[in-house]
């Protein structure tokens, strides 16, 4: 077949394209195609993405950057998001978060794992003491003795504060400091809330033995406002030093007893009302049962038969004291005193991740077993929780000093 000039020039304006022409057109398109959709479209379409996908879309142009720091993706992304593990490791000082991966036909265990992002923050040493809304609150120590730095920080923004509690310090102190965060269900005012009770050597008791000395002081820190206050009244109870508020429904909740009885209680804090409540459990106080968790959306509690397992406790119906049911019982042989384990998340095969002595273990319900967590070896020393990841910046808050990391 003749072919003339004529139809050669045709064809290469046409049919021949370099590459970087073509994609450099496929751009062009897209954006064009883009300009045409609703934001709310947009926004409903990126939130489903993964985080890191999300992060890379604000590199692609200014309008993107734009929409995708806009309320309206933050607020829509959070209502998607699928909790993942946040940790910390105490020896190496860095914090870690992993999303879960759920299928129900995974190899083994460890590809239950993705890792998303890793950080430290200079000047901070501690534990995860709480989250909400994508940010996590960091506590340094609670000795009375120590300055005890107090960070808020979202680990997908890299943006962090710190809360200046310098007047809490008090070298002649000695009681229970807990602490809790959470944001209030109508308001939606991010919170922390600071209880201590002070204690003094009892006296012509003996020795290392001490009592109440004065009643239970609250504060409460609201972000954006740079202020401690003190609220009152504060139920006098005994609240435990080693569990923090646990957050729920707008309310955070402590372990507590009276200074008589063995009964186990729950104290709640409601932060949008800053008022305190109190409400019974079917168990009692004792080294052998967890501080309140939430587990499926539920208040937990986990109490250790040692030598047997552990009893997971979960309220049904939230706030309501006769709904607490005993859930599952999961064989374990645990003889270390004073060690409790917790669950963290139920996957979708029944398989349950645990939490023990700052371990992780999961409890495989096909076979009823116990196993390491070999995706996170070496993994002693390792401060757990569930974290649900969002793009809410902590500079959206006023009057804080933002930093980042």
């Amino acid at each position: 077949m003749d072919v003339n000039n004529q139809d050669l020039d045709a064809l290469k304006r046409t049919s021949y394209k370099p590459v970087e022409m073509n994609h450099r057109n496929h751009l062009i398109r897209n954006q064009e195609f883009f300009a045409y959709i609703p934001p709310e479209i947009i926004i409903g379409i990126l939130s489903k993405l993964p985080v890191r996908t999300i992060i890379s879309c604000k590199c692609v142009c200014k309008s993107w950057l734009t929409l995708l720091e806009s309320n309206e993706f933050v607020k829509s992304h959070l209502l998607k998001a699928i909790p993942g593990l946040a940790f910390y490791r105490f020896r190496m000082k860095l914090y870690k978060f992993f999303d879960f991966e759920d299928g129900l036909d995974l190899e083994h265990h460890g590809l239950r794992y993705k890792f998303v992002t890793e950080f430290n923050i200079l000047g901070c040493n501690g534990w995860i003491a709480g989250s909400a809304d994508g940010l996590l609150f960091l506590c340094n120590t609670k000795d009375m003795l120590k300055h005890h730095a107090l960070h808020v920080c979202n680990p997908i923004t890299r943006d962090y504060i710190e809360l200046d509690c310098n007047e809490f310090v008090d070298d002649s102190c000695r009681g229970v400091v807990t602490y809790g965060f959470g944001s209030s269900k109508i308001t939606g005012h991010h919170k922390v809330v600071r209880i201590f009770l002070e204690f003094m050597p009892a006296p012509g008791g003996p020795p290392l033995h001490y009592v109440p000395k004065s009643e239970c002081v609250c504060h409460v820190y609201t972000i954006g406002t740079g202020l401690w206050r003190r609220i009152s009244p504060v139920p006098q109870l005994l609240f435990r030093r080693d569990g923090d508020g646990a957050f729920l429904n707008g309310n955070l909740h402590w372990s507590v007893s009276d200074f008589e009885g063995p009964q186990l209680l729950i104290s709640c804090f409601d932060l949008e009302t800053e008022r305190f409540s109190t409400s019974s459990t079917p168990l009692l106080n004792s080294a052998h049962t967890t501080p309140p968790t939430i587990f499926e959306d539920c208040l937990c509690l986990c109490e250790t038969r040692y030598g047997k397992g552990i009893d997971i406790w979960l309220m049904k119906e939230y706030g309501v004291e006769k709904s607490w049911t005993k859930q599952l019982f999961i064989g374990m042989t645990i003889y270390s005193y004073g060690k409790v384990a917790y669950p963290i998340k139920i996957f979708k095969d029944g398989d349950i991740l645990l939490a023990w002595d700052y371990k992780f273990l999961f409890y495989s319900k096909k076979n009823n077993t116990l196993q390491k967590v070999e995706a996170f070896e070496p993994h002693r020393d390792i401060n757990a929780f569930l974290y649900t990841p969002s793009f809410l910046s902590l500079k959206s808050f006023g009057m804080e000093k933002v930093m980042s990391f």
